[in-house]
């Protein structure tokens, strides 16, 4: 039996006001919404316990720079992992749809749906350790291909509660061409929900956007709750967008127009309604 430990990471702010300012990516994966980064490590079930396991890199990161998630994914099909995360074939766009099921985890109708799902060299299905049952992976150059699968998991699958997480390799983000090799250019919908740290700084942040990402009329709506502004950015470049996610680059916590104004933002990337109707 093969585990793998899913490490989801938030960057932390310290008491002063700095964000973590380490030159060096958290993680092999930069991840778009609530959580900044992942890791994915490789355990076999013989080494320790899968609850060692799971506790392992939460303590491993209790160092005040960034707060860990941990999940376990458990699979009998040890060839299979092998082969999806092997590099023979470089997919950088990695989908995570984490569910909790209605149907019983062991029924021969339910194991047989996620074989089905694992012939397919750029899926794989394992049952989860967590308050979810399944977590399933699909690894694609379009962000509409993995945006349609996790629609059609609903089809598959009798499912309480799922969400997906949308994350890019940090190597794939080296430079535009390297993006625009390796990832379909597709438009998109972004939505930046920012806590803000300086007001006076978001109109220069607004126009310094417009113009790394070329396009017009991105709109700064004041919000109440968890964050203070919605920044609604039309029909963006994927390529485009993913390049300002580079550790330093506008997007990211270590850059530093982005310390003066915001202490946190969370990315919403939706298909562009202007081509999907």
């Amino acid at each position: 039996m093969i585990i793998r430990r899913i490490q989801l990471k938030n960057n932390l702010y310290m008491d002063n006001g700095q964000v973590n300012n380490k030159s060096e990516p958290l993680g092999e994966y930069c991840v778009f919404g609530y959580f900044d980064a992942m890791n994915i490590s490789q355990k076999y079930e013989g080494q320790e316990g899968a609850w060692e396991i799971l506790s392992e890199g939460v303590i491993d990161e209790m160092d005040g720079s960034c707060a860990v998630r941990s999940l376990l994914c458990v699979s009998k099909d040890q060839e299979k992992d092998a082969a999806f995360w092997g590099d023979e074939v470089v997919l950088p766009l990695l989908f995570i749809s984490i569910i909790r099921l209605k149907e019983p985890i062991d029924s021969s109708d339910l194991i047989g749906r996620m074989d089905t799902l694992n012939q397919s060299d750029d899926k794989m299905a394992y049952f989860s350790y967590e308050h979810s049952e399944l977590i399933v992976f699909m690894k694609t150059k379009s962000y509409s291909d993995g945006y349609s699968f996790s629609q059609k998991l609903h089809e598959s699958f009798q499912i309480y509660k799922m969400y997906t997480i949308f994350s890019v390799k940090e190597a794939a983000l080296e430079s535009y061409d390297v993006i625009e090799r390796g990832i379909i250019n597709e438009r998109v919908d972004c939505r930046l929900r920012a806590i803000v740290k300086d007001w006076s700084l978001v109109s220069e942040m607004k126009e310094k956007l417009e113009n790394a990402l070329e396009v017009s009329g991105i709109s700064a709506r004041r919000m109440l709750g968890n964050t203070d502004v919605l920044l609604e950015i039309n029909n963006v470049s994927l390529p485009k967008l993913l390049v300002h996610y580079k550790m330093n680059e506008l997007l990211t916590h270590s850059n530093p127009e982005y310390q003066r104004a915001f202490y946190n933002v969370e990315t919403e990337i939706l298909l562009a309604e202007a081509e999907n109707g």
